[in-house]
């Protein structure tokens, strides 16, 4: 996916791509290759010039979801959300009563699981778009640690609310010190 600012930049920019693809042997078709769009659905994920969001199909289809009555309805829920994990801030968090519920030897659906459903999709429907990454504007690190895992998410204040750009769970092994 090639960025410009303006079609002269674009042009350019697909010229050299196009070019440096030549070099190496590979050819595109240009009756496959989708130019000069505002937006590209491309896997779940709407990409355009103000970032990258759910599809709003897909949004709706999970919001629609009536409640999981098994395990297998359970599962395939979090699936589903799980996709689009990175748009939910404390998304596992949120999960946590859900997958404690998918973990046990019983289903039993609790208050405590219909809060976590009911978030989830709200959270969805209301998901931020995530941002390119602007050298502009103001970036505040925020990190975390556990004896388990480094933790950062790294923000971009936009007209005053924060929309997220990084998010990035890295397991590790050994004692933080």
């Amino acid at each position: 996916m090639l960025f410009a600012d303006s079609a002269t930049q674009l042009k350019k920019r697909l010229a050299e791509v196009k070019k440096r693809l030549k070099e190496h042997n590979f050819t595109l078709n240009d009756d496959k290759c989708i130019q000069c769009t505002d937006s590209l659905n491309f896997l779940g994920y709407v990409f355009s010039k103000d970032g990258l969001k759910p599809d709003e199909s897909l949004v709706m289809k999970i919001n629609e979801t009536n409640s999981p009555k098994n395990l297998k309805e359970l599962s395939h829920f979090l699936g589903m959300v799980n996709y689009f994990g990175k748009f939910i801030p404390k998304f596992s968090e949120i999960c946590k009563p859900l997958y404690q519920l998918k973990a046990s030897d019983k289903f039993c659906w609790t208050e405590e699981c219909t809060k976590s459903f009911s978030t989830l999709k709200n959270c969805l429907v209301n998901a931020p778009v995530l941002q390119p990454f602007s050298l502009e504007k103001e970036s505040v690190l925020s990190t975390d640690a556990s004896q388990n895992s480094l933790g950062a998410v790294l923000t971009q204040d936009d007209h005053g609310s924060s929309d997220l750009h990084f998010k990035e769970i890295i397991p590790y092994r050994g004692q933080i010190q």
